[in-house]
């Protein structure tokens, strides 16, 4: 794992019709209603790049909880930590990992491997499996896999 920053950029995300259907980047400046932020062209935050595709809640002291968030777009992991404000610690790269579309923390100690818990990603870009054949009836259609990893190894890409 290693150690990411995201663009900042400024980006305009606009609600359209129907509902549900955002615009991002429009061509004309600004509407009253837009949202306007330092971000990615793809979503109107300062660190995830669209989709946001799992968010994983880490209870940690009264009044503060630490969040970990998938950005598919940059196939980073994002810590936040939430309490009064909400502030971004970092992010990290998972080696072998892209096009991600999920994350879950495990918060119980499995033996030596995982003394904190266990970090669960979902990795989009996985290799083929050797045989591509139909499965009852269904063609295949790409690879996923999960990749378990120490929830102590995620911790050291924030630093001391």
């Amino acid at each position: 794992m290693r150690h990411v920053r995201a663009r900042r950029k400024r980006s305009c995300s606009r609600c359209c019709e129907p509902p549900l259907k955002c615009e991002y980047a429009p061509e004309d400046p600004a509407q009253p209603g837009d949202v306007v932020a330092i971000g990615s062209d793809a979503n109107a935050g300062e660190f995830l790049e669209a989709d946001l595709e799992g968010l994983s809640i880490i209870s940690s002291v009264p009044g503060q909880t630490l969040m970990l968030a998938s950005s598919q777009g940059d196939s980073s992991f994002h810590f936040y930590l939430i309490g009064r404000n909400v502030r971004h610690l970092g992010s990290f790269l998972v080696d072998g990992v892209g096009d991600t579309d999920g994350v879950h923390y495990v918060p119980v100690p499995l033996g030596k491997q995982y003394p904190l818990g266990l970090l669960v990603v979902q990795n989009g870009e996985a290799p083929e499996p050797p045989d591509t054949d139909p499965v009852n009836g269904f063609e295949f259609d790409g690879s996923t896999q999960f990749l378990y990893i120490d929830f102590v190894d995620a911790l050291r890409t924030l630093g001391p």
